[in-house]
């Protein structure tokens, strides 16, 4: 079978949307895992190219619409960026391409997380 997915408030199955069914095990689900997706953040990754000049790279799928995201930074000519150029990028992003959902991308552990910002919190 096929699977569910959800964008911009409805489900879809192979491109055709799915009416939402009361109690439906699938749809209950992939709306959990969206809702944690939304609260946790997801991976993102996050690597600099280096040629003759050095650009940061962030890639993440975002995660309320599930789209990947593509974003880099101005290239540095003059050194290789540092960490807080890298922090300085990422509080660049802000926003799904797709969505427009307002997004931050941070360290998390060893690496980097894009989570949903709640308006709510702050």
């Amino acid at each position: 079978m096929n699977k569910l997915t959800y964008q911009n408030g409805k489900f879809y199955r192979e491109g055709k949307e799915v009416p939402p069914e009361f109690g439906n095990p699938e749809q209950i689900a992939l709306l959990k895992k969206i809702q944690s997706q939304m609260e946790n953040g997801v991976e993102a990754t996050i690597f600099i190219e280096d040629f003759t000049e050095f650009e940061i790279h962030c890639k993440f799928q975002c995660p309320k619409c599930f789209i990947p995201n593509y974003h880099k930074s101005e290239r540095f000519e003059e050194y290789h960026p540092d960490k807080q150029d890298i922090n300085d990028f990422l509080e660049e992003i802000g926003y799904c391409d797709n969505c427009g959902e307002e997004l931050e991308v941070k360290q998390s552990g060893k690496g980097y997380i894009a989570k949903v910002i709640n308006n709510d919190e702050q």
